[in-house]
């Protein structure tokens, strides 16, 4: 048998440096991160005949090139244009956008079964997939279930499926068992092998959900047996002494602010100023809506835990919100004569050496960073308090490296989406938990209105008076480039509709393809009030303070979530203009609309996170990610909750039945899985 899941891509057969480069920018560099690359979504190709076509609807069929193709173009888009005969006499006229290079690979008299959107209006198909009949070989990729997969321009879904075969089909070839066999037993999950097959080739529905069922319980179960081991851990252990605080600093502190408390942020400061104070070692949630001030209640915590003389953490996921955090807990501590640091991958080498020896030597009492604080060779002299920032964007794995770098530092999470309180304690455990469930009363309230796209110039109309005004601009759709398929607005074609509407304004295009430095010299443009208008993808939603900005607008607005469009509406509003959001939808669905109406009535986040919960339908393809919730490679943690509940379940009973643990040997299960990276 051969095992060659730790083998990586580039030894396969045919993957050269350019594919394994392609394939390292999708995060794929051994096999096993290739067979869990799962398709986002399925398509049914089963071969139509021409009396079942139906307007508007995807259908798939098979013909013969008869017409050499061309290629017509205007402005940024080019479509491929080519002629297909069905049967004997029928001919359709067949469409591809933005990508020309094909002509050269659809040649006269070849067979092509193709799959698109129907027109009987221009009796065409937009194509959405395609696949070229090669001598007698079987065609793979077009008949049947069909799974879908995020690629590049140069790596698509058919190339990734026919690596994932080579892989899978291969003679004798291995998949190692992850789960403890009873469990398999228990809930009678298909195996391992069985499921890569059955996920990335499934021959019909059956296959897939048995598939499915299988590899979303084993991720589930992974990811609890760690927060149950780590609520385990703080149960168990306590402080050597407790901590005592400089009142009068907080106090005094607190007097200074230019701003009030809210009564939410006082309580969930008493409560993390009394989990800090007892023997016990503080594992906690805050969690609140956008803008109900989470960074000074860190800032406080930070603040007494440099009172009790320990060192303070402050972990975020991007090098900007390091640097804005920095920025503003420097000017509010520097009267207190608190040594404040930044650590990002952003220094030279012997920059970096300096702050890790002040580190060290304990010349820095708050470190503020993003990965490079739980680097091996960042040593802390007394850490005594971690707060970790948009914590669903760390794995549970980095969480613990960075508390292991203290003797039983007190953790503190931090979360800008309202978790309704049973998801939390089925996703964090038995977590204590504080809760911002008001905003400041300076907070304005976002205006929400919805419109079509036909509408779109009467949305331009207001926001040329915003810019006008001096202020700045988000933009935001769900795709990077064209998908005619699914009709979605893009980034480059919305620049290109605003670029001529505002023409003396300038636009900055942001999007996940973009390399760090190039997305982070965008940000900082923007926050410097040199770009106007932001059109982005929803990178912009981690949580970078932009005053000047007080418009967004969210094309394709049923493609969110609802906690999703909370987030990104929660960019604008933070300065003293009134600031409005603009959702476009066309869809008419039910769910979706009712998602947009709730955005329009409410402004409050944790009413929105219920109707999350309530409206999320099983059938709908909703961006992968949630804000705020973790995020897992195939389950979803709103529709698929009740997996999660039983992996949590068992997780809890393995965690805390030391004979089963050592049956099942514990400590070898959890070493030999990789979903807490």
């Amino acid at each position: 048998m051969i095992n060659i899941f730790s083998k990586p891509l580039e030894e396969l057969k045919g993957i050269g440096p350019k594919t394994s480069s392609e394939f390292r920018s999708l995060g794929i560099n051994t096999v096993k991160d290739l067979l869990d690359y799962f398709p986002f979504r399925y398509e049914d190709r089963s071969i139509q005949n021409e009396e079942s076509f139906i307007d508007g609807q995807t259908i798939t069929f098979t013909g013969k090139v008869i017409k050499n193709p061309y290629i017509q173009r205007r402005g940024r888009t080019a479509r491929l244009i080519l002629t297909v005969r069905l049967g004997d006499s029928r001919q359709i006229r067949c469409v591809w956008f933005n990508q020309p290079y094909l002509a050269s690979k659809l040649k006269l008299n070849t067979e092509i079964t193709i799959t698109g959107k129907y027109s009987e209006q221009h009796k065409q198909i937009t194509v959405s997939s395609y696949e070229i009949r090669a001598d007698n070989r079987e065609m793979i990729h077009s008949n049947g279930i069909i799974p879908i997969y995020f690629g590049t321009k140069s790596l698509n879904t058919n190339k990734i499926r026919k690596l994932i075969a080579s892989i899978l089909f291969m003679p004798q070839v291995e998949v190692a068992e992850a789960l403890p066999e009873y469990l398999s037993e228990r809930y009678k999950l298909i195996d391992r092998y069985q499921a890569y097959k059955w996920i990335h080739f499934p021959e019909n529905s059956y296959q897939l959900k048995q598939a499915k069922r299988r590899l979303i319980f084993e991720e589930f179960f992974y990811y609890q047996l760690k927060i149950q081991q780590t609520r385990k851990f703080y149960k168990v252990n306590t402080k050597d002494k407790t901590r005592e605080f400089d009142n009068d600093i907080l106090n005094n502190f607190i007097e200074g602010l230019s701003f009030q408390l809210t009564d939410a942020q006082k309580n969930s400061l008493q409560e993390i100023l009394t989990d800090m104070g007892s023997n016990k070692v503080m594992y906690r949630l805050l969690h609140g809506d956008v803008g109900s001030g989470k960074t000074i209640i860190a800032t406080l915590a930070l603040i007494a835990n440099w009172t009790s003389n320990y060192q303070g953490v402050l972990m975020v996921p991007t090098e900007i919100l390091a640097e804005q955090h920095f920025k503003n807990i420097c000017s509010d501590v520097a009267h207190l004569g608190i040594n404040v640091c930044l650590l990002t991958s952003k220094y030279t080498k012997s920059q970096r050496n300096n702050i890790i020896e002040g580190i060290q030597d304990k010349e820095f009492d708050i470190i503020i960073g993003t990965h490079a604080l739980f680097q091996e060779d960042v040593i802390y002299a007394d850490l005594g308090l971690v707060i970790i920032d948009e914590q669903h964007r760390f794995g549970v794995h980095q969480r613990e490296l960075l508390r292991m770098k203290g003797k039983l530092p007190d953790l503190l999470l931090m979360s800008a989406t309202p978790i309704p309180r049973t998801m939390a304690m089925t996703l964090y455990g038995d977590i204590d938990m504080s809760v911002l469930n008001e905003l400041p009363a300076s907070r304005k309230k976002i205006i929400t209105k919805s419109d079509p796209l036909k509408h779109e110039n009467k949305i331009f109309l207001q926001l040329k008076d915003i810019l006008d005004n001096g202020q700045q601009l988000y933009i935001v759709c769900p795709l990077i480039e064209e998908s005619e398929q699914l009709n979605l607005e893009n980034v480059y074609e919305i620049a290109e509709r605003l670029s001529d509407y505002f023409d003396s304004y300038k636009i900055g295009i942001l999007h996940g393809r973009l390399t760090s430095i190039e997305r982070e010299n965008i940000m900082l443009e923007f926050i410097a009030g040199e770009i106007n208008i932001l059109v982005a993808t929803t990178v912009i939603e981690v949580g970078v303070n932009v005053p000047n900005a007080s418009a967004i607008v969210i094309y394709n607005a049923e493609r969110f979530g609802l906690a999703q469009l909370h987030q990104l509406r929660g960019r604008v509003g933070r300065g003293s203009y009134q600031a409005y959001c603009y959702l476009i939808t066309d869809s008419t669905t039910e769910s979706s609309k009712a998602r947009i109406d709730a955005m329009e009535k409410s402004n409050d986040g944790f009413f929105l996170a219920e109707q999350d919960l309530l409206l999320r339908g099983p059938g709908e393809m909703l961006g992968k990610r949630q804000s705020g919730l973790p995020t897992f490679k195939i389950g979803d943690v709103i529709l698929d909750m009740k997996i999660m509940e039983v992996a949590r379940m068992e997780a809890a009973q393995l965690v805390n039945d030391e004979t089963l643990a050592e049956k099942v040997c514990l400590d070898n299960i959890i070493t030999g899985s990789n979903f807490l990276a």
